[in-house]
């Protein structure tokens, strides 16, 4: 049985090979920036949306 030899190189940045390595740590670093995201009152703002429920309320149109 013949010795594979490991490759050194990287893969290329964005290519399937390397999204199909790093997917652990790339999601973990997106949720790691969404819960920093919480943390500030101006960021909060934005990334609330994504979190709170949200629902579809209709006000009556009220005749004048």
């Amino acid at each position: 049985m013949a010795i594979r030899k490991k490759s050194n190189k990287n893969p290329p940045l964005l290519s399937h090979e390397f999204l199909l390595q790093n997917h652990a740590d790339i999601v973990s670093c997106l949720a790691m920036l969404f819960l920093l995201g919480l943390m500030f009152e101006v960021t909060a703002k934005g990334a609330i949306i994504f979190v709170a429920l949200q629902y579809n309320v209709t006000r009556p149109a009220t005749e004048n």
